[in-house]
């Protein structure tokens, strides 16, 4: 069986089979718990205490509901566990909020099912109480008495918990992947890879991007690192080509149009390295960092070709800032106090 998922992990029957999986559990250790839950209180496994029952008989609230948060808080880590072995989605800052979502859903979702099926197996248990039934045969059908004690009746219900169970637990795992997509779509950077730009004129990279540049005082001001008083720039908005001394030496992007070599402004900390294809030697942090007090910035060095990428990363959400491709790593290191 694992060899089987092993060969397949790719494939989309292991991923159905991986939910399935995850299904059985969840509503296994959700059954279980209702049990003990219902055994701890009442001394009987064959019905689920309710807070109507635990009010009416007279039992301990402070029990139920410290059992009732025991469980839930231990659900809703199981179900955080499932999703991650599932690979519904990637750990991620922006996961919190796609889990607490589908979490809250889960919850919602479940306690709708949950009314829904008490009325339907009422129904059918009304149905199966052993009352005659009148229909077109003239004859009388007496349906054999049933009660939720009984080993049919008792089936029944089982059957149909574990359907609307499984049901809620498929929903809710829909919604976690939309609500996942969904935040992925709005706040992953889908920026154009122009790495083979870099190193083009300001003609030729104007020309490629459709756009002009011009000088902006306001964009040497937002450059991630301070390289002195003499440094300015030139910007179309969202490329800004940097000048020391009138000699280029590299270009800045805090914009989600493009890419540096896979990096993209927006993209989490944690996928940089999966995600940057730049031959990479050495890897520092800048102390010199003056873009904000909430940020971070590391230098990622090619020795071979002595050239080098500055990300520039918020320590709040631990997402890409700013990306900046510097021409001559030497003397950027030194602009940057990192060598005499």
């Amino acid at each position: 069986m694992l060899n089987w998922f092993h060969s397949r992990q790719n494939s989309l029957w292991s991923y159905i089979g991986k939910v399935l999986i995850g299904i059985l559990i969840y509503v296994m250790v959700n059954d279980a718990l209702d049990k003990f839950i219902a055994k701890v209180l009442t001394d009987q496994t064959e019905e689920e205490v309710h807070f109507s029952d635990v009010k009416e008989k007279g039992y301990s609230l402070t029990v139920y509901f410290m059992l009732k948060f025991i469980k839930a808080f231990f659900m809703i880590g199981l179900l955080y566990e499932l999703m991650s072995y599932i690979k519904v989605i990637e750990t991620d800052p922006m996961t919190t909020i796609a889990i607490s979502s589908g979490i809250v859903l889960l919850l919602v979702i479940q306690g709708a099912f949950a009314k829904w099926a008490k009325k339907v197996i009422k129904f059918f248990h009304q149905v199966l109480k052993g009352e005659d039934i009148e229909i077109k045969d003239p004859k009388q059908i007496n349906i054999p008495k049933l009660s939720r004690h009984s080993s049919l009746g008792n089936f029944f219900i089982t059957l149909f918990r574990v359907v609307f169970k499984i049901a809620a637990f498929a929903i809710a795992i829909i919604i976690v992947i939309l609500v996942n997509r969904g935040i992925s779509y709005v706040l992953e950077s889908k920026g154009v890879e122009i790495a083979r730009l870099l190193r083009k004129n300001e003609y030729e990279l104007a020309k490629e991007t459709k756009t002009s540049f011009f000088l902006d005082e306001e964009a040497a001001g937002q450059l991630p690192i301070y390289l002195g008083e003499d440094v300015t720039v030139k910007s179309n908005g969202e490329l800004n080509i940097i000048f020391i001394n009138g000699t280029r030496v590299g270009i800045n992007t805090s914009g989600r149009k493009y890419k540096f070599y896979g990096v993209a402004v927006n993209q989490t900390e944690i996928s940089i390295k999966s995600h940057m294809y730049y031959h990479v030697d050495n890897v520092y942090k800048v102390e010199t960092n003056t873009s904000s007090l909430f940020s971070d910035s590391y230098l990622y060095v090619n020795k071979r070709k002595n050239d080098c990428i500055l990300v520039t990363v918020n320590n709040t959400s631990h997402r890409v800032a700013s990306i900046t491709y510097f021409y001559d790593y030497f003397k950027m290191a030194q602009k940057m106090k990192m060598i005499e």
